[in-house]
């Protein structure tokens, strides 16, 4: 306890921050109560409150650590809920809200949906397990499903990766896209902006871009945590994500990595609310923004209460 008395002697010759030293006494006060006892684990924030006296302005990374933190030594309660976005049935509000009017291989319009889940004050998730209730369903033209804005996954990988050297080549010999130079377009940056590595959905930046590949091929899609690099240099998965062509039957699943659901978390560790949004894009149909069945997913929640 050496750093105690170090810093009430630095105390008695410097102006007193009566914020650093509310902080410290609190911090002390639960050091000393637990001097004897080896068990006991204090987080990262903590010891470096201990250290400085002040609590630090933490970073993202920081803050995951904090949630692993806790969640490895919190209890962990589980809490059950069915997510729900009903059936599609009516084409996109073209020219409304943000949409724009139809143009043939071009994203003009988009009908978001969303899911609220409400955890209690002071609860602290740490992961999701996901389970599709619904056997098949069909969409028109592509899906974005994003929590709290960050993409989870996506059926048009364009959206939140650039097309690799070989994808575009493929297609760009299938000649079937309505835009001539469209190839170039896709050739940099992807459409969505990332945040330590998450993509966040704003459909004005996906707004009148043009759809590459269109209708030629099974896009790859994207689904967080899928492929990522290892620091090896390898590529490992940490997710997966299932979902049909679009226009065509199938079943949407997702295994999401508990690391990856902290680091989402991580973001805004302040709000009790958390919103999952059902995005389905189009360009010109009049089946298009729509998906025929109920998209019904069953969420276990694991979380633990601080």
């Amino acid at each position: 306890m050496n750093f105690i008395i170090d810093f009430f002697k630095a105390l008695l010759s410097t102006k007193l921050n009566f914020k650093a030293l509310s902080s410290f006494l609190f911090l002390s006060l639960l050091l000393l109560q637990f001097n004897n006892c080896s068990d006991v684990q204090f987080s990262p924030i903590q010891q470096k409150l201990a250290k400085t006296g002040v609590a630090p302005e933490r970073s993202h990374e920081e803050v995951v650590e904090q949630i692993h933190f806790d969640c490895e030594n919190g209890v962990v309660v589980e809490k059950l809920v069915t997510i729900n976005f009903p059936a599609q049935n009516q084409t996109c509000d073209w020219g409304n809200g943000g949409n724009l009017s139809i143009k043939n291989g071009v994203f003009r319009a988009r009908v978001e949906q969303d899911f609220k889940v409400s955890m209690p004050v002071n609860s602290v998730i740490c992961n999701m397990d996901f389970s599709s209730a619904a056997t098949s369903m069909r969409y028109d033209d592509h899906l974005i499903f994003s929590l709290n804005s960050t993409v989870l996954m996506t059926t048009y990988k364009g959206f939140v990766e650039p097309y690799s050297t070989g994808e575009i080549e493929y297609i760009s010999n299938h000649r079937d896209f309505s835009h001539e130079n469209v190839a170039e377009l896709y050739l940099g940056e992807a459409l969505l902006a990332k945040k330590n590595g998450h993509a966040f959905y704003d459909w004005q930046s996906l707004s009148d871009t043009y759809w590459f590949g269109r209708n030629s091929w099974k896009d790859p899609g994207y689904c967080l945590g899928d492929a990522l690099m290892s620091e090896v240099g390898g590529v490992t998965s940490l997710s997966s994500c299932q979902w049909p062509k679009t226009q065509e039957l199938g079943a949407i699943e997702l295994d999401i990595h508990p690391s990856l659901i902290q680091s989402i978390m991580a973001f805004d560790l302040s709000s009790n609310d958390h919103i999952f949004k059902l995005t389905t894009v189009g360009d010109n149909d009049s089946t298009d923004c729509q998906h025929d069945e109920d998209v019904s997913i069953d969420l276990m929640i694991q979380y633990v209460q601080k």
